[in-house]
Order: structure tokens, then sequence, then C-alpha cells
């Protein structure tokens, strides 16, 4: 019988009391997200809670090591495979993507809590045998005899609700009904891409969509085996054709595992069957279809709204509200979201209108080298073949569309810079030189042209604007906490965020303040003095994304730092500014180059 040590059983009790309280919410925020992706989905996830309940229970009940770790759907399945695979695949991020096997938990099974705590006897057998190494294992004498009521009675009044609820009836599904009326009325003959969060109610689609003779459909989970021959069957003309014996899709069904990376042009319709927590999710959904080789003159996208009750709680359409208000701010407008002005302002979103990412953190989460990678894989094998051969430093300028409003499109230099760390930036100003944004979502949108746009000749200042753009970048480095990095570095973030926070407790002391201020020193200057280390640079600015609370985000710190995973404390970062790489630059200019500033300029 698996056990640990003392120093791992430090360790696990010292991480489960960190845990304990973020994971309460957790648990029951991702019940109401799945609640709001559909009923037949919520009622799973119910099940699953119980069984991972009652096999705790289990093993304190009879004296047994405590499994501590993911139990993924799959492994709740006695029917699962023999084979012990490498690896469970599971999101890091919350809500996770719950596995879309269909546990015996599901379906006919007894709602009696006798039933269930026989199935968690055999998962905590299948767990000792096949899956011991995908978990730390922890003595029952560790845990208060109170857990073992906790677990029982939170298990009672979960079967309480499926008692309530009874089996979930897709025929008096409202969400469902109005899909189907979608991909059989309103747009019968065209290609629609369905978007939703859980594999599960990815799988739940398919088979109730199935059951009403809507058969050239299919769907693409992080469980399923080829997604590229998926694609390529729903997407033919922009993958390639189909081989001989392939049958072309309508309909597909994805997670957000399809959200990046596929070219699915061939459609102009997607379905947000569910909201994603991010906006750039939204973002990188429609991307799938609006890219170079699509045909349509416009692009129609769907989205499912919370009900108000579940939204009351999980307040997601509020946070994107928040979200985009503060784009709003950047840019100026008055529209609302998801109100009268819904459609122009989702258009504005989907289509990145000049400054409406600007300054935002889920810019962050655009990868530079993977958005030029997909326009990449997207252009003409000719195409490729020149732009290999392209010298280095090469610069370009290209026109702008005429607009009366100079401002919103200014004429000037994008230059692209790369770091010897392998960051990437685009900086772009006007043609004084001015700084206009840094924005990788919005320049990356002004660079976009078709491989037949003719160039204009270069501005007789184009390089002297170049150098604008490196002062900006070198700029960055030497302001006031310009060690931290840029202004846009998570780092730096990081750094303003808890030294934002110290300010406000600081400025409303109470009496148990102390240790929490001590904590933020301690922190604010290790991050002062080192560089972040990778795997907590990506896994904090991840939380940061998801809205993390400052609470919880200085107890995420202080765990990194208390597992040395925080800092490289090798060497401290008083090094001088790195200097970045110039690897192209790009003019825009209206019909004619732009000419020469020759004198102050106060317009």
């Amino acid at each position: 019988m698996p056990n640990a040590g003392k120093s791992d059983e430090k360790r696990i009790l010292d991480n489960l009391n960190r845990a304990g309280r973020r994971l309460i919410g957790f648990c029951r925020t991702n019940l109401f997200k799945r609640l709001e992706s559909s009923g037949h989905s919520f009622l799973l996830s119910v099940r699953r809670h119980i069984l991972r309940n009652l096999v705790t229970l289990h093993a304190l009940e009879h004296g047994l090591p405590v499994p501590i770790g993911t139990q993924d759907a799959a492994m709740l399945d006695t029917a699962v495979s023999d084979t012990d695979d490498d690896a469970i695949a599971t999101d890091e991020a919350p809500p996770p993507d719950e596995s879309a096997a269909e546990s015996a938990t599901a379906g006919n099974a007894p709602l009696t809590l006798a039933a269930f705590k026989a199935r968690a006897a055999a998962v905590y057998e299948t767990y000792t045998r096949q899956f011991r190494d995908r978990f730390d294992w922890l003595a029952a004498k560790f845990f208060r005899p109170e857990l073992r009521q906790a677990l029982e009675a939170d298990a009672t009044a979960l079967l309480g609700i499926l008692a309530r609820i009874g089996e979930w009836n897709p025929n008096r599904d409202t969400k469902l009904e109005e899909l189907t009326k979608l991909l059989t009325t309103q747009h019968a003959r065209d290609k629609v891409l369905v978007f939703t969060q859980f594999a599960d109610t990815a799988q739940y689609l398919q088979r109730e969509l199935t059951r009403q003779n809507i058969t050239d459909l299919a769907i693409v989970t992080n469980q399923t085996d080829d997604p590229v021959t998926l694609a390529r069957r729903f997407s033919p003309r922009s993958n390639g054709g189909l081989p001989p014996g392939e049958q072309e899709l309508r309909i597909l069904i994805a997670t957000d595992v399809l959200a990046e990376g596929q070219n699915l042009q061939d459609a102009h319709i997607i379905v947000n069957y569910d909201l994603p927590w991010a906006i750039i999710r939204l973002i990188q959904r429609a991307g799938r279809v609006d890219r170079i080789g699509q045909q349509h003159d416009t692009i129609l996208v769907y989205s499912f709204l919370p009900a108000d009750g579940v939204e009351r709680i999980i307040r997601l359409r509020q946070r994107l509200f928040h979200r985009l208000q503060q784009n709003q701010e950047v840019i100026g407008t008055d529209e609302t979201f998801f109100g009268e002005a819904a459609a122009n302002t989702l258009r504005d979103l989907y289509t990145e209108k000049t400054g409406s990412l600007d300054d935002d953190l889920s810019d962050d989460d655009i990868d530079l080298a993977s958005l030029a990678l997909q326009v990449w894989k997207s252009a003409a094998a000719d195409d490729q073949r020149k732009a290999v051969a392209l010298p280095p430093i090469v610069s370009a300028t290209r026109a702008l569309a005429e607009t009366a409003d100079a401002r919103e499109l200014p004429q000037g230099v994008i230059t692209y810079f790369r770091y010897p760390d392998g960051t990437d930036a685009l900086v772009r100003v006007d043609e004084h030189g001015r700084f206009v944004s840094q924005s990788v979502s919005a320049i990356f949108r002004t660079l976009a042209c078709a491989p037949d746009t003719p160039p204009l000749p270069r501005a007789e200042n184009h390089h002297e604007l170049v150098t604008h753009c490196f002062n900006h970048v070198m700029k960055e480095q030497v302001d006031p906490g310009g060690q931290l990095g840029s202004l846009r570095s998570v780092r730096r973030k990081l750094y303003d965020r808890l030294k934002g926070y110290r300010e406000r407790l600081q400025a409303r002391p109470t009496l148990f303040i102390n240790e929490t201020l001590e904590q933020l020193e301690r922190v604010l200057d290790m991050l002062w003095r080192y560089p972040l280390r990778r795997a907590a640079q990506d896994a904090i600015s991840r939380q940061m994304r998801l809205g993390i609370t400052d609470e919880a985000l200085l107890d995420l710190v202080v765990q990194y730092a208390a597992n040395e995973n925080l800092c490289d404390v090798t060497t401290e970062d008083t090094q001088a500014p790195v200097e970045p790489r110039i690897i192209c630059s790009m003019g825009l200019a209206l019909t004619a180059p732009i000419p020469v500033n020759t004198g102050d300029d106060q317009r």
C-alpha cells in the first residue's frame, strides 16, 4: 500500500493548507460554470464530485492512505483501460475541461449513498493498482474525524440535488432547441463551428443533434485522436482538399483545444454555446475563420449568454462587461455590452478595432510568434520562399486605407524587435516619432495585407522613426522600476499589482495586517532584485488574466517563493538594459511618401 515519507508528508500538508481556501471557491464556481454550459454537464459534475468525496471517505473509514491530486473523470470509470499511460491530461487554469469520459456515475446509476460508496471502494482499488504514481498518498491519521462527517454530509446534500432534478431531459432543453433551430432553419446549408468550454457538453450536443437526424457533424476535444483530419473534413478548401474516401462535414463542435492552430475559413459562422472566462478566447475562436482565404464578406458570431440566476453567482457577463468598459475608456466610446449596441461592441471585439485591446492584460495572451506562424502556414509556398530569402533588417512601406480621421490610423513606422532571451516586441510610432501603440493584436492587424499589396517608396525619415521605436523600448528599461522589465512584462505588472495592494492595506490599517505587510515586503524586494523563473511567470500571468484577487495572488507568490520557484536568485538583476535586435520595420503611409518633419509640429 502506498504511503508518504516524512519529508513528503510535510510538503503535502503544507500544500493542502495553502490550497484549501482557494479550492472551496474553485469547486463552487466550476459547478456553476458547468451549469451555464449545459444541465447535462452540470449533473455529470455533481455525480463525479460525490464520488470523489466518497473515495476520500472510504480511505478515512478504513484507515487507508488518502490519494491527493486530480481525480480525472476517466479515472473514476472502472471500465477504463488497464494501460498505465504516462499522463492524464488536465487544464491548469480554472475552470478545467473535465474529461469527456461518460463515467459509470452517470446515466442510470442508483442515486443512493450506499451505491456511491460501493462505487468509491472500487475506484479506490483502481487508484492503488493502476494510478498509484498519479497521486501523492497521505496517511489517514493526519485528517480530523470531523472530515468524515463533512464529506458524507456534502455527498448527501448533493444526492438531494440529483434526486430533486432527476434525469436530464434533452427534450426540455431550450438552449439545445435554439441551437437546433439555428443549424436546421436559419443556417441549414451553411458550415457552422460550435465552441463549448467542456468536452461533456460537446459530446452531449453531438449525441442529441444526431438523434434529430443532423448527421454531417463531428466533435473535437482533448480526447480526439486526430483533430487535423476532422479540421480538414470541415474545411477542405483551406486545408488542401479531401483525400479519396473522406466525407465532408458541415458542423464541427469543438472545445477550445481547436481555438488556435487550425485553418477553418471555409466556414463563416461561429456559435459560442457557452462563454469562455477570458476575452482572448472569444478572439481566438473567431480567428479560426477570420483568416486569409476567407471568401465571405461577413463573419457571424452567435453567443449564448448565462441565465440570470447563474450570472448573479459567477458574474461571467459582468467580468466581460468590466473588461470591455476598460477597453471603451481607452478608445472613448459609449457603447454598451449585451445591450442595444451589443452587435457593434462584439464586432469591435472580434475585429480588434484600433485601440480596443490596447493596454489590456489579455493582449499578453497573444503570442507574437504563434500569431505569425498562423499567417505563415496560410501563405502560399512561393510566398514563403520569397520571405525566407529576405535580408536581415529589411524594411518596407505599405498604404493605409484613406480615412477622414488621421488620428485613428496615423502614418508612421512599426518596428519588430527581438531580445536575446527570445522575447518579441512590436512598437508603433506616428510620422513625428510619437509613440502610438505596443499592442501586439492591434499592430499585427495593422500590418496584415495581401501578398499582392503594392509597396510604396520609403519615407526619407523612415530610419529615424525606427530609431524612435528603438528609443521607446530602451526607455522602458531605464525608467524608475526599469529593471523589472518593460511596462508590459509580467514581472513589472506583478510588482505594481502587489505594491498597490500594500498601499491599500497601509491606507486602512487593521490589527491583523502586519504579517501580510511583511510578506509583501519580502516578495516585493525579491521581485525588484531577481528575475522571475519561467514556470512562475507563466502561472502568475495566467492567474492575473483570470482575475485572481490581490489576497489570492499574494498567497500564490508566497507559495512559489517558499518553494524557491519564484525567482532566479543566483545573481542580482542589476545588469545594464539589454539592447533588442531590430528584425524588420514597416512604414505606414497614404498614397504618397511621408514628408520629412523639419521642425516642431503642434498639430
